[in-house]
């Protein structure tokens, strides 16, 4: 099938889904990649901005994905290209909350870039993105018994009704403005491209994930494939397009 004519839309995660969380993609994904890009319409949604992405995936693998939404979709990319960029401006009382987080986690390792600023969001992580695989998994670990980082999403949205916060990979929570999220690149696939349907995979899929907004454009869960890990998505492609 030549490409741009299967009447579906491919949409991906990247973190925890074509790659592991902060890592660069396997052989495999890769040969699976190419024989899919040359013969479909695909997209990218990641929360990660453009330059952490290509560290992630080769670039005539990123070349061959037709739009990349990165920092959850407030920057799209197309060959390479940034088309436009949303900004977000974090108030005080915003970094205020984040470093008294950071103050009185019970968690006590902290490894240093814990606010970052990408374009129109913030990710915030109390271990810090400066730690290493296994501070990683350590404290993924630690916050799904404690639910530290929900909660703190729970209370983002009470005390900012203007803003919104999602989990995100295994060590953060994405901020950003209410409906500047993963939803508004399917809204923009759906303009774009109004008489296909649009297939979404990811890892965060579920209430609370950073990919939820995501499906919630696709209104349920039908039309999105849950995965486990870059791993299980590879295995999902696999027999969906018959590698």
């Amino acid at each position: 099938m030549a490409a741009g004519r299967n009447p579906k839309i491919y949409v991906f995660d990247v973190d925890g889904t074509l790659t592991p969380p902060c890592q660069s993609m396997s052989s495999e994904m890769q040969s699976a990649l190419r024989k899919i890009l040359s013969e479909n319409t695909c997209a990218i949604i990641t929360g990660s901005d453009y330059e952490k992405t290509r560290l992630q995936i080769p670039h005539d693998i990123l070349m061959g994905f037709r739009h990349v939404y990165c920092c959850c979709g407030n920057t799209l990319y197309e060959k390479g290209t940034k088309i436009r960029s949303n900004t977000f401006i974090p108030s005080v009382l915003l970094r205020q909350l984040l470093n008294n987080t950071l103050s009185t986690s019970t968690y006590s390792l902290r490894t240093g870039n814990h606010i970052e600023r990408r374009d129109g969001m913030l990710n915030f992580s109390v271990v810090g993105r400066n730690a290493s695989e296994e501070q990683r998994e350590a404290y993924n670990k630690w916050d799904k018994s404690h639910m530290e980082r929900y909660s703190l999403t729970q209370d983002i949205r009470r005390l900012f009704p203007n803003l919104d916060a999602a989990v995100g990979g295994r060590i953060s929570i994405d901020i950003y403005p209410r409906g500047n999220d993963k939803g508004q690149a399917i809204k923009d696939l759906k303009r774009i491209y109004p008489q296909r349907s649009i297939v979404f995979f990811g890892d965060s899929i579920r209430i609370g994930g950073n990919d939820y907004s995501a499906v919630r454009q696709l209104k349920g869960f039908d039309n999105a494939l849950g995965v486990a890990d870059d791993k299980d998505c590879l295995n999902y492609l696999k027999k969906m397009f018959d590698l």
